[in-house]
């Protein structure tokens, strides 16, 4: 499930594709070019489907089941993989993740951690591969955070968690199996990347009717941290801040591997760079539109029930 992702959402396509048969995206209410960029990419003939949500209001965890539920019972799929657009699944060669037979039966669930990628320079869009350039892995999890793997039987009637951390079926077996598979992921790529997801973010749950206790509590701290630095964030601010990202117990150990694997190939490169970038400026404009919508809405319902606007 996708929103406003067009910074890295033909990178996730390609790389993710050397591995799975085929990706179900689900765009939730997208305002940047990520929609533009899926359909380039189906104009070239990859596997991959498009499912727009228009929803203003959703829990994560309900939308996911449903099309994870919907998948499954189509009975093409050995297993099936939820994954943000910052989430790459550890394969290379594409190759890895053919061993999965011989740890998760089709009827049960897994769990595979997390390995998170720094940028070492705040050029994001500089480089033609940037994910392969500009980025290596940190030296270690300070929070063992793990992601499912569904078996296909299990998908059936599964439910998924929020965050896509856990699962479970009341029909079958829910004990995870722990996987020697992982998942890289690349959280913080270049500021205006942030500053949309901290500052639109954290309004946004404002906002929201339905917010569970503690939903989207980082967006708020990290929000309130940009605006006392003035909305300027250097590259060393950026390295740090995915250092320490998912870092409660504030350990300072941490540093980037500069020698560390490499995320993708050096061919991952992005064909459609120029719809990937949008400005901060442009976002907010999305933003305040969509608000604005939201209050006329309002505005025509109290005037259609005789209230005073």
């Amino acid at each position: 499930m996708v929103r406003d992702e067009a910074d890295i959402i033909e990178l996730f396509v390609r790389i993710n594709l050397r591995t799975v048969e085929r990706l179900y995206i689900l765009d939730h209410g997208s305002t940047d070019a990520t929609a533009e960029i899926i359909k380039r990419l189906q104009a070239e003939g990859l596997p991959l489907s498009y499912v727009h949500h228009a929803s203003d209001e959703f829990q994560q965890s309900q939308v996911i089941t449903h099309l994870v539920n919907q998948v499954a019972n189509m009975g093409v799929f050995d297993y099936i993989v939820p994954l943000d657009a910052d989430e790459f699944i550890d394969d290379p060669s594409g190759q890895r993740l053919q061993t999965l037979d011989q740890h998760l039966p089709r009827d049960r669930w897994g769990k595979a951690p997390w390995r998170t990628y720094c940028p070492i320079s705040g050029d994001y869009f500089g480089p033609s591969a940037p994910l392969y350039s500009n980025f290596r892995p940190r030296s270690a999890e300070p929070t063992r955070m793990r992601k499912v793997i569904l078996g296909g039987r299990f998908a059936r009637g599964c439910t998924v968690l929020e965050g896509n951390h856990k699962a479970y079926n009341l029909a079958l077996n829910n004990d995870p199996v722990e996987l020697p598979h992982r998942f890289n992921h690349v959280p913080v790529r270049h500021s205006e990347q942030i500053m949309r997801k901290a500052l639109l973010g954290s309004r946004s749950l404002a906002l929201k009717s339905n917010r569970f206790a503690g939903e989207g509590n980082h967006w708020d701290r990290l929000a309130t941290e940009i605006r006392q630095r003035k909305h300027q964030l250097d590259d060393d601010w950026l390295r740090h801040h995915a250092l320490q990202y998912m870092n409660a117990l504030g350990d300072q150990t941490l540093r980037i591997e500069e020698d560390g694997p490499r995320l993708g190939l050096p061919t991952d490169v992005m064909r459609y760079k120029d719809l990937a970038y949008r400005p901060l400026s442009v976002a907010l404009d999305a933003f305040v539109g969509d608000l604005v919508k939201q209050i006329q809405s309002l505005q025509q319902q109290l005037t259609q029930q005789g209230a005073p606007s």
